[in-house]
C-alpha cells in the first residue's frame, strides 16, 4: 500500500552540504569547544487514542491506525548536532519509515542558562517537529450506517495521512560525568493536524438516488505536553573521532480532536446541507523509544 509522505530530502541535502562545508574549520575552532555529532537511531513510535462510541457524526480519530497489524511503527532516524560552544546546541533530525522516504522532522536549538551543581546544568530548548499518522478505512462508518445504499462508490482502500507539525518549548536538566551525559526535560507543544478534504459518493442500486458527503477538516491548534529523555555513553573519548551509544524516549500527551465541516448534497448540488462539527476531545498520546550509535567530531 502506497502511503503519501512529506519529502524533506532537499532540506536534508542542504543541511548535509552546510555541515560538510563547515567540517574543515572544526580543528581550527576546537579551542573554543566546537563539537559536531552524527547519530543513527532505530526507533519504535506508537500513536494511541481510545476508540469512542460512534454517534450521529463521524469521529475521524476513531480510525487512527484502525485495523493496523501493530501499534509500533518502525522509524530510522538520522541526525546532526552542532555545538559551537558549551552553552549552545543545534540539532536537526530526519526520520524514515518503511516507505524509505523522510517523513518525520525535528529541528531544535538548546541553550545552557545556569549551573545546578558541579556536573548538572539547566537550560531551555525550542524547536519545530512534524510527523505523520494514518487514518485507515474511515469509510466503514458509512458502510455500517448507510444501509440500503452503495455507501461508498470508491472501491479503493481508504487511507488518509495526517501530519501534525508543531512548535515546542522545553526547560531541561543536563548531567555530565566523564563519558556519560543525560538530558531530561518537560515542556509544551502547540500543534495542529493539517487540514484535508474527503469525498464520499453514494447511490441507490436500481434507482436515481444520489448523495455526496464532503468533509473539510478545520485548522484547530491544540496544546500538548512533551517530555523527553536522552542519554549518551561514549565508548571512546579521543581527539578527532569518538564513538558512543545513545538512547532516547519521548512522550506527547494532549486532548485532541479533528473538527470539520460536512456538506451533504442529495440528488443535485443545489440541495446542500452544511454543518460544522466538533467531536469531543479525548486523550491522545505519541510515544517513541529509540537507540543507536553516535559519532562525535
Amino acid at each position: 500500500m502506497n502511503r503519501p509522505v512529506l519529502n524533506y530530502s532537499p532540506a536534508f541535502l542542504i543541511l548535509l552540504l552546510w555541515i560538510a562545508g563547515s567540517a574543515p574549520n572544526a580543528s581550527a575552532q576546537s579551542a573554543r569547544g566546537e563539537q559536531m555529532e552524527i547519530h543513527l537511531h532505530f526507533a519504535c513510535r506508537e500513536t494511541h487514542r481510545n476508540m469512542q462510541p460512534q454517534r450521529d457524526n463521524i469521529d475521524f480519530l476513531n480510525y487512527l491506525n484502525y485495523k493496523a497489524d501493530t501499534g509500533c511503527t518502525g522509524v530510522v532516524r538520522l541526525g546532526f548536532t552542532l555545538s559551537p560552544s558549551e552553552k549552545w546546541t543545534f540539532m536537526a533530525d530526519l526520520g524514515m519509515m518503511s516507505d524509505m522516504r523522510f517523513s518525520q522532522m525535528n529541528i531544535s536549538a538548546s541553550r545552557i542558562i545556569g549551573k545546578a551543581g558541579n556536573s548538572t546544568a539547566w537550560g531551555l530548548s525550542a524547536g519545530i517537529s512534524a510527523y505523520p499518522v494514518y487514518l485507515n478505512e474511515f469509510n466503514e462508518y458509512h458502510l455500517i450506517r448507510d444501509t440500503g445504499l452503495m455507501a461508498d462508490m470508491n472501491a479503493n482502500y481508504r487511507q488518509q495521512i495526517l501530519y501534525d507539525p508543531g512548535l515546542e518549548l522545553m526547560p531541561f536538566l543536563n548531567y555530565k560525568k566523564s563519558k556519560f551525559s543525560l538530558n531530561a526535560g518537560t515542556g509544551l507543544r502547540i500543534s495542529t493536524f493539517l487540514p484535508f478534504n474527503l469525498l464520499i459518493m453514494q447511490k441507490k442500486e436500481g434507482g436515481n438516488f444520489r448523495r455526496e458527503i464532503r468533509y473539510e477538516t478545520l485548522f484547530k491548534p491544540a496544546l500538548s505536553s512533551i517530555s523527553a529523555l536522552h542519554a549518551t555513553l561514549m565508548l571512546t573519548d579521543k581527539p578527532g573521532l569518538s564513538v558512543g551509544l545513545q538512547a532516547s524516549a519521548q512522550l506527547l500527551f494532549g486532548m485532541r480532536t479533528i473538527s470539520y465541516k460536512r456538506s451533504i448534497l442529495t440528488w443535485t448540488a443545489d440541495n446542500r446541507v452544511t454543518d460544522e462539527i466538533k467531536p469531543d476531545s479525548k486523550p491522545f498520546t505519541v510515544t517513541e523509544v529509540s537507540g543507536g550509535i553516535v559519532f562525535r567530531f
